[in-house]
């Protein structure tokens, strides 16, 4: 059965099952700390029983579902039902849901830096400055300037993190203040999770998004978070040539390719 987050007993078996791949945690372990209980929340969180009774986690924003937990063939069936009943369109996993082989689409790949670890230093050029508190409404334009509900779902959730001290937003800034690359990080569990890491198309090519993340990630090393991102195939060698190392898949499916 699948039931939403409510009590504490809930909270504490859903914090149980995001132990499930390294640095996946960070942002089910988010969204916990900060939408459980809270019926107007723009996420919901739910529990199911995975193989051997242990707990699952099913965490949904949108139209995009993340889970925590291996599940057995019965559970997949009724996850698939839950998940097209909510209208959710892709779910993602560091654990693979063999019954649903044939919906599998193109994986992304989990990518770390050890805590305490550096990667190799890239000068920021002397024209760009670096903002580490930019207003979240500046930044949540730059990602969205075409799209008012995605631009403010971004926001409220920026702003929900950062109040709650579980992370923040990074900004390059050119030199009459424009905004010119950002990042987002959220930090739970001794982890820090990079997301949403965007340039300003005018300013791509000059090797500001690479300083910027460099910079953002040596700095929360530095505080003893172990740093993770995830990224689509096309993006791997970048990011290994940063320094970052692979650690796992994040399995994804496609509810409308679930037979």
């Amino acid at each position: 059965m699948i039931r939403a987050v409510g009590t504490e007993a809930d909270r504490a078996a859903f914090a149980a099952a995001l132990a499930c791949g390294p640095g996946w945690r960070a942002l089910p372990g988010r969204d916990l700390a900060l939408w459980a209980g809270n019926p107007g929340a723009p996420v919901k969180l739910f529990l199911l029983t995975g193989q051997s009774g242990a707990p699952a986690a099913l965490d949904i924003c949108g139209n995009v579902a993340l889970l925590c937990g291996t599940l057995d063939a019965a559970r997949c069936e009724e996850l698939a039902a839950f998940l097209r009943f909510t209208g959710t369109q892709k779910l993602r996993t560091p654990a693979p849901l063999a019954p649903w082989a044939a919906a599998e689409i193109e994986p992304l790949y989990s990518c770390a830096l050890p805590a305490g670890a550096r990667l190799p230093a890239r000068a920021l050029r002397p024209d760009v400055t670096l903002d580490t508190a930019p207003p979240a409404g500046e930044v949540a334009a730059l990602l969205f300037p075409k799209a008012p509900a995605q631009r403010d779902a971004w926001y409220v959730t920026a702003n929900a993190i950062r109040n709650h001290g579980l992370g923040g937003v990074w900004l390059l800034r050119g030199r009459d203040g424009e905004p010119l690359s950002t990042v987002s990080v959220t930090r739970y569990g001794g982890e820090a999770w990079l997301q949403t890491g965007y340039t300003a198309p005018a300013a791509r090519g000059q090797g500001l998004f690479a300083a910027l993340i460099t910079a953002v990630a040596n700095a929360l090393a530095a505080q003893g978070y172990t740093v993770g991102l995830d990224c689509a195939a096309p993006l791997r060698g970048m990011y290994e040539r940063l320094g970052f190392t692979q650690n796992g898949i994040i399995h994804q499916y496609s509810t409308n390719r679930i037979e």
